[in-house]
């Protein structure tokens, strides 16, 4: 007996969501449905020649970084996350800030992990603010939040983020 099961249709769009290079090759993550796709391709011809792609860990790629020889991925999917409540775990549906390391070659997922910050007053706690964008300096990585209104009618401007790639803490 066989079974065809019915898969999404996919859909690429040109759009650029993020790049990373590390000179010799350039990523780039496209829009796309079900999710995002990552196609690497050659930085030394005048002409873009793919040379391979592969999916993005999720939907809504929002940065890209070489490190440490690693593809670093930046994603703000709706996750269901449990939240401890007086009445005990209760599961919500928010969208935050993940971080995900891959094989630059394969794609491969090697790690991955919430953003988080250290909350002087209750420990590692999930960073709140959508972050957008991913850069390295070689022993750090680096993102940024959209600032949000205020209250009074006023804003709040966004900031520069330094992140340990070894927890994906927060180092500001």
């Amino acid at each position: 007996y066989k079974s065809l099961v019915p898969l999404p249709e996919i859909t690429y769009t040109t759009a650029p969501r993020a790049m990373a290079s590390d000179g010799s090759s350039l990523w780039v993550a496209l829009d796309a449905e079900p999710v995002d796709l990552i196609v690497k391709m050659a930085v030394s011809t005048s002409t873009a020649t793919v040379l391979t792609s592969f999916d993005s860990p999720g939907t809504e790629t929002d940065g890209l970084a070489i490190h440490d020889g690693k593809l670093w991925v930046l994603i703000n999917d709706t996750q269901t996350i449990e939240m401890p409540t007086p009445s005990g775990p209760m599961a919500m549906q928010v969208t935050v800030s993940s971080i995900l390391s891959l094989n630059k070659e394969s794609g491969e997922e090697l790690s991955e992990g919430y953003l988080m910050v250290d909350d002087p007053y209750g420990g590692p706690d999930v960073f709140k603010m959508l972050a957008a964008g991913l850069a390295s300096d070689g022993t750090f990585l680096y993102s940024g939040a959209q600032g949000s209104a205020g209250m009074g009618g006023g804003s709040q401007n966004g900031e520069i983020y330094k992140i340990d790639p070894a927890n994906q803490r927060f180092k500001n």
